[in-house]
């Protein structure tokens, strides 16, 4: 029984030899550089994507309110049409129709009582607002994992 144990030990010794990991080669790190406190928020502000998102999404909402107020101001539109025929129709040598037929129209107006577009434009506005606040939670965000 003793023979088998020193048996069971050495096979243990040789295998557990065989396991243990060769020396690392030294890793080279860059020296780490000292910065200031305000330096770090500075930078991380600065880098983060996040902030630059919600800066986009501030301009997003900026042109969603110009597009509301778009509806609320006056409008002028114009049109033009022609109409071509085989031939000019007519009888006794008087033309009644002639082959091409132009039409011009112009329509201008303004909104009178544009409730819904005002609507739009407040919550335009809202989201403006909504998103400029977002940025500034990001922004405490960021300093703070800082």
């Amino acid at each position: 029984m003793g023979a088998v144990m020193i048996a069971a030990m050495l096979g243990a010794g040789r295998h557990a030899a065989a396991q243990t990991p060769a020396p690392a080669a030294p890793v080279q790190t860059a020296p780490l550089r000292r910065v200031e406190f305000d330096e770090a928020i500075k930078q991380a502000l600065a880098k983060n994507p996040s902030i630059q998102q919600a800066t986009v999404n501030i301009a997003r909402a900026e042109a969603l309110v110009r597009q509301a107020r778009a509806g609320l101001m006056p409008f002028v539109s114009a049109a033009v049409s022609n109409v071509t025929i085989n031939s000019e129709r007519g009888f006794e040598g008087t033309v009644t129709q002639p082959q091409n037929q132009t039409t011009f129209g112009a329509t201008a107006g303004v909104p009178i009582l544009p409730i819904a577009q005002r609507a739009r434009v407040d919550q335009a506005r809202d989201q403006v607002e909504v998103a400029g606040r977002s940025v500034e939670e990001v922004r405490q965000q960021i300093a703070v994992a800082a």
